[in-house]
């Protein structure tokens, strides 16, 4: 399976809406970072 193209436009918004459902108290549906962690492993990419 091919990995998402974040420099398309749709998946961009994908990925935005995604980010923004993100809060202190949101539970991890894999792996072991919390909502913070999380959402600073993506900063780069924005």
């Amino acid at each position: 399976m091919a990995l998402p193209n974040i420099f398309n436009s749709e998946t961009t918004e994908i990925i935005l809406k995604r980010l923004e459902n993100l809060d202190a108290n949101s539970q991890p549906k894999w792996g072991k970072m919390n909502a913070s962690q999380n959402v600073g492993s993506y900063k780069h990419c924005l």
